[in-house]
């Protein structure tokens, strides 16, 4: 059987100025498609020369795209996969185990 997945593009510390600076240009690319708005305000500017306020939307920006359980835009990245298992399987649960 295949299936497709999804799971955050960025892996780095987004707590950390330094590898937010290092991952400008992909961050840009990701907030470009997910709020032109927001991408007219930053594009001519580095990470580290944002006034608070607009640090703190990217902020969020990578919070949801790093730890969102379906990451969307191009704040993710799409695999493929396919299982090994030829035989389908399933679990059963009384009631009481729920």
């Amino acid at each position: 059987m295949k299936f497709l997945f999804r799971v955050p593009l960025f892996d780095f510390d987004i707590e950390s100025m330094s590898a937010v600076q290092n991952n400008w240009k992909s961050i840009l690319t990701a907030i470009e498609n997910a709020s032109p708005h927001l991408f007219a305000e930053i594009k001519d500017h580095t990470y580290q020369d944002l006034p608070s306020s607009l640090k703190n939307k990217v902020y969020k920006y990578l919070v949801r795209g790093r730890y969102r359980s379906t990451p969307f835009g191009f704040f993710r990245e799409l695999g493929s996969e396919k299982s090994m298992q030829s035989k389908s399987s399933s679990l059963t649960f009384s009631p009481d185990e729920l």
